[in-house]
């Protein structure tokens, strides 16, 4: 009995299992200084920004309402608008239940009233087209989000907005609403450099997720696209595993669900390398885009 109360009371490293506790303590050490995420961060930002062609539009698609896509949308943004000068711009096309949200006292704006603006005005400068989209001296994003009741654009008038977007935007992000047969989506990809499809590999929506993705590869053979999964921790372990290594996981981040530029300093670490990862990988595939693939012109 003196001796097990002893050991109880003994310091750490004279307990028997002090050995035991000396090892983990090391392995602790080297695990912390074997952290990936200064790393993740340097090699993304060097993607990130690397030298392009103005204009780079980027498509956010997916397969079902809900899944995430206008989150998605908008860590894309955050990240090109913090890593880079250009200016960048978000088209939401996609229903918004919240609605667009303008800063301060300005008027939100709408994929409608931009398009009108850009009409009227015919901005031939970069100074003029901010102007236009009522930005402020300090703002570099331009946010479009589609209100409920207001009326759909038809294919016409995204090609005309989004065009109006790239010649004076850095990168331009486009949210399609869910499915590849809306003619707002079939035009944002007709033109786009590169595309996003965000998925929920969960249960069910399996079958949905495989269908979607085949489908976009048969409509555009030629469209370098990445999938990112919404919730992989909703994955089993194997499945994960199946999808490989050219998909990217995103956890849901409810600071880009509300629609205006946010910051990492409201984000988790995790959370920023998979942002960070993701914007990465589809700059990269915009550099390319089918200018390399297809040998025509963007």
């Amino acid at each position: 009995m003196p001796a097990r109360r002893s050991d109880r009371h003994a310091t750490p490293l004279e307990h028997p299992a002090g050995p035991r506790l000396r090892a983990a303590l090391a392995a602790t050490g080297r695990l912390i200084g074997r952290d990936s995420f200064p790393q993740t961060l340097v090699a993304a930002a060097a993607d990130i920004q690397h030298p392009i062609a103005t204009g780079r539009r980027i498509v956010v698609c997916s397969p079902s309402e809900g899944s995430g896509a206008s989150t998605v949308g908008m860590g894309l943004t955050l990240a090109v608008h913090t890593l880079r000068d250009d200016l960048v711009a978000t088209i939401d096309l996609a229903e918004s239940p919240g609605g667009p949200r303008g800063d301060d006292d300005r008027p939100a704006l709408t994929p409608a009233t931009a398009l009108g603006a850009l009409a009227v005005n015919e901005p031939a400068t970069r100074d003029d087209f901010r102007r236009t989209m009522r930005l402020q001296p300090h703002d570099d994003v331009v946010i479009m989000r589609k209100p409920p009741g207001e009326a759909d654009l038809n294919g016409a008038a995204v090609h005309a907005l989004v065009a109006g977007c790239t010649r004076h935007c850095g990168v331009t992000v486009v949210v399609t609403p869910p499915g590849l047969e809306d003619a707002r989506t079939v035009e944002a990809l007709a033109s786009a450099h590169a595309a996003v499809v965000v998925t929920d590999r969960h249960a069910n929506e399996e079958g949905v997720a495989r269908s979607f993705v085949s489908l976009l590869r048969h409509l555009h053979p030629n469209l370098p696209f990445v999938e990112v999964m919404n919730e992989p921790a909703r994955l089993r372990r194997r499945e994960r595993r199946e999808l490989g290594r050219d998909a990217c996981a995103l956890r849901h981040a409810p600071t880009l669900s509300h629609g205006q530029p946010t910051s990492f300093a409201s984000l988790r670490e995790r959370e920023t390398a998979e942002i960070l990862t993701l914007t990465a990988r589809a700059m990269r595939l915009s550099r390319a885009g089918r200018i390399a693939v297809e040998g025509g012109s963007a």
